[in-house]
Formats: structure tokens, C-alpha cells, sequence
């Protein structure tokens, strides 16, 4: 199934499963499925960075804070939802997992 948002600026719904089970790939990327997605692996990135300073505390006090930010987002859930105007189905993040940590920079954006 191949089909393009109303807007044009992202490939709706797109997986071919045999394709990537030949691939031997069970993760797909947020850009790989939606280019517009590249800022929210920006800010995933940034989180991994962020969890880093929070690991390499001295006291360690901080350790928690780490493991929270670093599993921020990790699991997302989509479901594919009718678009009325187009008559497309369109990808939508109906749950999520976050952090909730003050600087959690998937979190604050």
C-alpha cells in the first residue's frame, strides 16, 4: 500500500514486511517511514547525550535520572487512522513512554 498525505510531504503508510524480513531488520527508523520525522531522532540523539551527563555524575546521585531519560521514547505506538478529506490512511502516535525528567530533551520539545 502506497499512499501520499494530503500535504504531499509524507509517504503515508509504506512497509513492505517481506522486504524487510529479507533485509533481516525488525526496527524501522522515523525518517525511514516519514522524512519530516529527522527531528525527532535529532532530539533522540540529544537525550542520549543528556543521559550521558547525568551517568557521569561523580556522586552518582544521578543514575536513575540517567536510565529514565535514556528509555525516554523508546517505545511508540502508531495506529493507522483514516485521513476524511483524502480518504488515506495516515500513521498517528496513539502511546508513548516518556521520561518526564525536567531536561529530557524529547521531553521538553
Amino acid at each position: 500500500m502506497s499512499n501520499q498525505v494530503s500535504d504531499g510531504s509524507c509517504i503515508a503508510f509504506k512497509i513492505a514486511l517481506e522486504q524487510q524480513c529479507k533485509q533481516g531488520r525488525d526496527l524501522l527508523a522515523l525518517s525511514e517511514i516519514c522524512p519530516k520525522d529527522k527531528t525527532w531522532e535529532k532530539h533522540r540523539a540529544n537525550a542520549d547525550v543528556v543521559s550521558n551527563y547525568y551517568a557521569g555524575a561523580l556522586t552518582g546521585c544521578f543514575n536513575r535520572y540517567a536510565q529514565r531519560v535514556s528509555t525516554c521514547a523508546e517505545w511508540l505506538e502508531f495506529r493507522l487512522v483514516p485521513e476524511p478529506s483524502a480518504g488515506l490512511l495516515k500513521l498517528k502516535l496513539s502511546d508513548a513512554r516518556f521520561c518526564r525528567v525536567r531536561h529530557c530533551p524529547v521531553c521538553h520539545w
